[in-house]
């Protein structure tokens, strides 16, 4: 960012003097110039502030008046929800939002000094605040109240904040900073009903930062509802879909590569969805529809599934799909190693082609999820052989059935795609094309869609939901979601291999608290691995709230007066770093120190794979209609494909629950097993629910056909711009 000048205080006096002079002829060439363009940006930062009743003195020699804009409507919208002034310039200073800088002529601030944010006790167009330095009763630097305001002692000052830290006694704000980490906030909504202490794919199964999530149908539906239509009446409510057009769609994170079947990082994952198809999808709804099979049968002992594909099926390239395709791609996918999901096809013998239409599959054993592994989308279908290139050159510019396929990709960044002319949906896609937004910034995601730059938006921070459901501007939806999100321990950690410390963590913790500060009342709190929407879930007992019990429980383990660790989060997911911090807190009375370790998106997922890190906050999400995925993912550390999501946890008898369960057919059955594995999981805590978050996302009227599934995944195809 350029150098900050020092801005409106009291320099608009100064320009509206040189204007004066201007316009009298006393002050001409360049310096009139200026002095004319200054005057009336920071004279409209004024009336704009006046004009929407928010007390900030708003302005910098160096910005432009729509930044001036954007800056305010941001604080503006916060503070309409139910913020307080402090809140809001705290949120937005945090993220190097330049609202005013000052100088020497308010007596407390240091000479030269530049500032973000200035708090009056008046009209910010009231003469007063250029000569009575008293009017300035809150000066914010970076979310720091260099000059706290009075409503603020007690809460927020000096060492206490750092840059995007979350004062104790308040809630979270999802605006973020470079570090990307939640400010201070007093007297938010619903905050003197939490005070107390310790009150992002969604990221894994689906490692992204930001978030998705799982939900429970019912009250927290309804509580963050849409604000118009749901996405399956709009879309048959609004006429006959429209050709044409690019989707401009924000998300928080961008795709690194475009291997199916190597990875379950979000933006991969959402970007080469459109691109790749399997056999079987899971439907908004989260049931399985044949997608390029139109069918199959399976033996009477489980063991030989048959698919029959559907005809006329065509890649991008226009040469059509073969059967020789699918076992291709299908053995290469559960043939990786390294691939993160390749477990899943783990029961696969042998598959093979039996003619140019028909695959037929035969089984190790019988394999109860066997079609759902087929549905996820590291199966997706691609050429055999890559159609004669090598694998980095094929999906550098890669050839699939899906509606789109690839224009231009920056890695981690921002990618386009355009229709697919030989998409074997007659008339589909609607669209021309779509552009991925990498927009970091959970806020920035929501004005960018209120300022019409984006038309969608994922990953909708909480703090806004409020706002977003008042709006008629504005559509926005909470799906179900097969997600949770939790504390994991890494038990390579001495302490954390000590079961006793693992269950004295949980007894400290009040996850009812936690999930209303962070999630604003749009998640369920967490209880068993499984979220509520999962298929078998069972609400199982859990070593909840009780601080006797965790002094207790730690007084028996190794280290019975407390430890230090660092508890690592991804710095763009600000919603998991109030969490931390409130995490931090509560484990205070057990003597257990809590570093916070905020790295980017990147270098977070690197730490973690690596199994650099001590106890982490993360997302896990069910890909797939059958639970196994998670349970294998979360319980089997050697089939697993994670170790048991990088923790390391190996509890043998849970681990034999879940392999019978992969071959128990038996409906009730499942579910008595599932419900002893989320029994089990529970008492050894080797990671801690938090909440089961829905996937929130928001978008413009003018969007039809939108929806998600309740594994986060959304199909483009139907979508089209009125």
């Amino acid at each position: 960012m350029a150098a900050r000048g020092c801005a409106l205080v009291p320099t608009l006096v100064i320009y509206d003097q040189l204007a004066a002079m201007a316009s009298a002829g006393q002050l001409t060439g360049p310096r009139a110039d200026r002095a004319r363009a200054v005057g009336q940006r920071l004279g409209e930062a004024v009336a704009i502030a006046r004009d929407a009743g928010v007390p900030i003195a708003l302005g910098s020699d160096f910005g432009h008046r729509d930044d001036h804009g954007r800056n305010l409507a941001e604080i503006t919208l916060l503070h309409r929800a139910g913020l307080s002034i402090e809140a809001a310039l705290l949120a937005a200073t945090a993220s190097g939002a330049e609202l005013c800088g000052v100088g020497d002529r308010l007596g407390r601030i240091e000479a030269g000094y530049q500032f973000d944010a200035i708090l009056l006790d008046r009209d910010p167009a009231d003469p007063a605040i250029f000569t009575r330095p008293g009017c300035v009763t809150g000066v914010f630097q970076r979310g720091v109240p260099v000059v706290p305001h009075p409503r603020l002692a007690g809460q927020v000052g000096g060492a206490l904040m750092s840059p995007c830290s979350m004062g104790l006694t308040g809630i979270g704000l999802s605006r973020t900073c470079p570090a990307r980490g939640v400010s201070t906030m007093a007297h938010p909504p619903g905050a003197e009903e939490i005070r107390r202490p310790g009150l992002t794919r969604r990221k894994l199964l689906r490692h992204g930062a930001a978030g998705v999530g799982l939900l429970a149908a019912g009250p927290v539906l309804a509580a963050c509802g849409s604000s118009g239509t749901s996405s399956a009446t709009a879309s048959t409510s609004s006429g006959a879909p429209k050709r044409g057009g690019t989707l401009s769609f924000g998300r928080q994170t961008g795709p690194t590569q475009l291997d199916p079947a190597n990875s379950i990082v979000e933006g991969d994952v959402y970007t080469l969805d459109k691109i790749f198809e399997p056999l079987y999808i899971t439907s908004p709804a989260g049931q399985l529809v044949p997608w390029l099979a139109q069918g199959h049968t399976v033996s009477s002992d489980g063991k030989t599934w048959t698919f029959a594909l559907r005809p006329g099926v065509k890649f991008s390239d226009g040469k059509p799909v073969t059967a020789d395709d699918v076992v291709f791609s299908i053995l290469r996918a559960g043939g990786d190693k390294n691939g993160p999901l390749s477990f899943l096809d783990f029961a696969i013998k042998s598959l093979k082609a039996d003619g140019s239409s028909t695959v037929v599959a035969t089984l190790s054993q019988p394999w109860a999820p066997f079609l759902s592994d087929i549905s996820v989308f590291a199966n997706a279908i691609v050429p055999k052989d890559f159609g004669g290139q090598s694998e980095s050159a094929f999906f550098t510019q890669p050839v699939g059935t899906g509606p789109f396929t690839l224009k231009s990709l920056t890695k981690g960044g921002n990618v386009s795609l355009v229709r697919n002319p030989h998409y074997w949906q007659a008339g589909k896609p609607y669209l021309d094309g779509v552009d991925f937004v990498y927009i970091n910034d959970d806020n920035q995601r929501v004005l960018q869609l209120k300022s019409g730059q984006v038309q969608v938006i994922a990953a909708v921070p909480p703090t806004q939901v409020s706002a977003l459901k008042a709006d008629s501007s504005v559509v926005l939806e909470a799906f179900p979601a097969w997600a949770a999100d939790l504390l994991f321990f890494n038990e390579k950690v001495p302490q954390f291999a000590d079961r006793h410390v693992r269950r004295a963590i949980s007894y400290a913790l009040d996850i009812g608290a936690i999930a209303k500060a962070t999630t604003y009342g749009t998640a369920q709190p967490g209880g068993s691995f499984f979220p509520p929407s999962l298929q078998y879930y069972k609400n199982v007992p859990t070593l909840s709230y009780d601080l006797s019990s965790a002094k207790a429980e730690l007084a028996q383990s190794k280290y019975p007066h407390g430890f230090s660790f660092q508890l690592l989060v991804s710095s763009g997911n600000s919603q998991y770093v109030a969490a931390a911090t409130i995490i931090q807190q509560q484990l205070k009375p057990l003597g257990i120190t809590v570093t916070l370790n905020q790295l980017d998106d990147a270098a977070f997922h690197t730490a973690f794979e690596a199994f650099n890190y001590q106890a982490m906050i993360n997302g896990a999400i069910n890909d797939i209609s059958d639970p196994d995925e998670m349970a294998s993912f979360q319980v089997d550390v050697q089939n697993g494909g994670s170790h048991s999501f990088w923790t390391y946890y190996d509890n043998p008898s849970a681990i034999a629950l879940v392999r019978q369960a992969e071959t128990e057919f038996d409906d009730t059955k499942r579910a008595d097993l599932y419900g002893q594995i989320q029994a089990i999981v529970a008492q050894d805590a080797p990671y801690i629910a938090l909440d089961y978050p829905p996937n929130i996302y928001a978008w413009s009227p003018r969007l039809h056909g939108f929806a998600v599934n309740p594994g986060g995944a959304y199909r483009l195809e139907d979508v089209w711009l009125g």
